[in-house]
């Protein structure tokens, strides 16, 4: 846990619209920026050819930019050749993409409406669609399988030449039964949050913003799903393992922090409940994978398709919450916070988060949470065989990176664990406080 300027970068996923100015003050649940639509499929029109100019003067004669919504109709540029005008219009409703001055081509995608309040799944039933055909034939004709992700236009069934079946959703094949093809559309997050309380420090085009801002920094080892944001709750009983009889309703809108533990099925019914998130201390790998689903990546994690977020400060291995860390967060009850579970492994690029707000009568960070790690800190081991949660003392910061078995290249210190001394990568351990 720290005390720490963060600058988060803030990007859409394509064009969008930037509802903050440079230099605005935020608060972490403020939209930043909007997405009304899903973008579908590439149209290309070749404006250069319509317009009887070379690809190279294009742009001077377009009239809209990347990132503008047009109609069917709409005039994308304009050129006039000896006083006679000629005109390249969009021949769908859609996006502008690219102008491209080396092919003299203007990409337009599909313009798709975001329907975020959609909550039944999409339905194909190939038996009732094709009576027409046996069962068995029909199931020979499916080309996706289940887990497979699926965007509009992607055909899922191929009955003949003239035939198919066609997804109308960005989503998740969730299963295939008896014909039955059961698709579980993406609620894409149509406004971007800025996460963490601060300033805008720049905008970059349609798509990006930048905010930083000085906050409680506590990460995790290991942790699922998405960005969340919510009140906190803290569940502070040490002794007790959260059940699903201790969830209700009301928790939808929070952020648990269970300092005891969660049980997996108190995981389940917080993911059917829609609770955002929960930080917890430890859970084994077994449950964790259950939990993520069939899509679940342990190296790199964030995409799961889960209602609620989960973050383990210790990982897989059986440890309590530190004393100091629980009683700290404690004072949080009831706040909005932040927090992600996306973790990438390999690389050591990513932990999960809780992102706490920095208050005016924030009393001091206790010191076995100082962060700074040098020659003679002490410091706990994390994510490293037999070496997890063994705590040693820093006697050298190596200044070439090693490479490990996984042929990945990081910076390591070399740690001495009750006489003995192990090399481990820097992202593997965190600073205790002490010397």
């Amino acid at each position: 846990m720290r005390l720490v300027e963060l600058t988060k970068v803030r990007t859409l996923p394509y064009s969008g619209r930037i509802a903050v100015e440079l230099g605005q003050k935020v608060s972490a649940q403020d939209d930043v920026a909007i997405l009304d639509y899903v973008a579908g499929q590439v149209n290309r029109v070749g404006a250069a050819k319509a317009l009887s100019l070379s690809p190279e003067k294009l742009v001077d004669v377009t009239i809209v930019k990347t990132g503008d919504h047009v109609q069917k109709g709409q005039v994308l540029a304009i050129n006039s050749v000896f006083y006679q005008p000629f005109v390249c219009t969009a021949p769908v409703e859609g996006v502008v993409g690219i102008i491209s001055r080396h092919l003299g081509q203007i990409y337009l995608r599909d313009y798709i409406p975001l329907d975020n309040d959609a909550e039944d799944d999409v339905v194909f039933d190939l038996n009732k669609m094709f009576p027409q055909y046996k069962p068995q034939f029909l199931a020979n004709k499916i080309i996706v399988q289940a887990g497979k992700k699926i965007s509009p236009s992607q055909i899922v069934a191929q009955i003949s030449m003239k035939e198919h079946v066609a997804s109308n959703v960005y989503g998740q094949v969730k299963s295939i039964d008896n014909n039955k093809i059961v698709i579980s559309a993406y609620k894409i997050n149509s406004k971007l949050k800025a996460y963490i309380p601060g300033e805008v420090t720049e905008i970059i085009g349609r798509e990006t913003v930048k905010v930083t801002g000085e906050v409680i920094q506590l990460q995790g080892v290991y942790g699922l799903g998405s960005e969340k944001q919510g009140y906190l709750r803290v569940v502070k009983d040490r002794q007790h393992i959260l059940q699903p009889t201790d969830l209700s309703k009301s928790d939808a809108d929070k952020i648990i922090f269970a300092v005891g533990g969660v049980s997996p099925q108190a995981l389940k019914r917080a993911n059917e409940l829609g609770v955002q998130g929960i930080v917890t201390s430890s859970m084994s790998f077994t449950d964790v994978k259950h939990y993520a689903g069939i899509n679940f990546v342990p190296g790199i994690t964030g995409m799961e398709t889960i209602n609620t977020s989960l973050i383990l400060i210790e990982g897989f291995v059986d440890q309590p919450m530190p004393d100091e860390m629980s009683d700290f967060v404690a004072n949080y009850d009831g706040e909005w916070v932040s927090m992600t579970g996306t973790t990438h492994i390999r690389a050591g690029a990513l932990r999960p988060e809780l992102i706490l707000p920095v208050r005016k009568n924030l009393t001091e960070i206790p010191a076995n949470f100082s962060d700074e790690i040098a020659v003679g800190s002490l410091v706990e081991i994390k994510r490293s065989g037999a070496w997890h949660g063994h705590t040693g003392i820093v006697r050298q910061i190596l200044a070439q990176p090693i490479v490990l078995p996984s042929l990945v290249t990081v910076l390591a210190a070399v740690i001495d664990v009750n006489g003995q001394e192990i090399t481990v990568p820097l992202t593997n351990i965190v600073a205790k406080g002490g010397n």
